[in-house]
């Protein structure tokens, strides 16, 4: 039996033949007037395209992509960080808002039942029959309130992704700012008249305008973040971060922020937070957003990445469903 050195030496020795056999074949070709070509034994060009492969691999992953940061996202890409700057403010105001309507409510029932109650039951403790069907009221109150907020959503959201289809994504938010601004008028009114039905009204137009709102937002999102998927998945990535930051910052400093300037001023800064909303969409963000510019050329046509993109735009929907910001943090506030 051979050793495992013998057998190596054996298979070089193979080698040498095979090769000086057809460097022979190739002189004696070349010498009748052929054109020197030989077919190279399959064993060695079986070795030598492994190794090719071999190297084309290691040179592909040692490219790797940089990284991509979503401080670059915001400074090289203008008109997202308009388009972010406007998402924030379209969203701050609204906890301000939803809450100044909660406060609202509670202080409309309170004040109700102390001026039907006689005075002298007015220093009965909390848990005296009048207090416990009070706070019962204002609970059963503010549960519609939610339902006032939550339904419009639902109705107006397929409308929502129409006006996303035929106009002008960018101009869609616009008008519906502008419009939720001046719906300030009707808040204030619910407060001069002491009306929580007037109340009511107000939140079901405002969740309905932003139930058209929302669609046009999550579908511009796609657009404004189309150099590289990098830039896509951070953009995305980073309107879900602030959604979720705005909605509890708003649920944590709502309160403190009604305290400080009451039912009206609430009412009235959410009117100023729509306005800023539009101005910077207006004067930030640049260019066309209509639903045929995805076939342009800023879209990549690459199949793969179109995908990516609509899951993008889907998990976007996702992170604003529920009203410009609301959503299901209301039955937490309102617990």
């Amino acid at each position: 039996m051979s050793s495992p050195s013998q057998e190596r030496i054996q298979q070089i020795q193979n080698h040498e033949t095979d090769f000086l056999l057809s460097a022979t074949a190739c002189t004696n070709n070349g010498n009748n007037g052929d054109d020197g070509y030989q077919t190279i034994p399959e064993h060695l060009s079986q070795t030598d395209d492994t190794n090719i492969h071999s190297n084309n691999d290691n040179g592909k992953a040692n490219k790797e992509e940089p990284s991509f940061t979503y401080i670059q996202l915001l400074r090289d890409n203008t008109n997202y960080r308009y388009y972010w700057l406007s998402y924030v403010a379209n969203h701050m105001g609204e906890w301000m808002t939803y809450l100044a309507s909660i406060s609202m409510i509670q202080n409309l029932t309170l004040s109700d039942d102390h001026n039907n109650t006689p005075s002298a039951t007015t220093f009965e403790d909390s848990s005296s029959p009048s207090s416990s069907s009070s706070s019962s009221r204002v609970n059963t109150l503010i549960s519609i309130l939610i339902l006032v907020k939550l339904l419009p959503n639902v109705i107006f959201m397929p409308l929502g992704g129409v006006l996303a289809d035929k106009y002008d994504r960018r101009h869609v938010q616009i008008v519906l700012d502008v419009t939720s601004s001046v719906l300030v008028w009707v808040y204030l009114w619910a407060v001069w008249w002491d009306s929580v039905g007037l109340l009511y009204v107000a939140n079901f137009v405002q969740e309905s305008l932003s139930g058209l709102y929302v669609p046009s937002n999550s579908a511009m999102l796609p657009l404004l973040a189309s150099s590289s998927d990098q830039e896509l998945q951070k953009a995305t990535t980073l309107s879900g971060v602030t959604w979720s930051l705005m909605a509890a910052l708003g649920s944590s400093t709502g309160g403190l922020l009604v305290a400080l300037f009451g039912v009206q001023g609430c009412f009235i800064l959410d009117s100023l937070t729509y306005l800023v909303s539009a101005v910077l969409l207006l004067y930030g963000v640049k260019g066309s957003y209509l639903a045929t510019n995805e076939d342009d050329t800023n879209i990549p046509h690459n199949k793969q990445q179109q995908r990516q993109r609509r899951r993008a735009s889907s998990v976007s929907k996702t992170s604003t469903t529920g009203g410009s910001g609301n959503g299901g943090q209301e039955f937490l506030v309102a617990s």
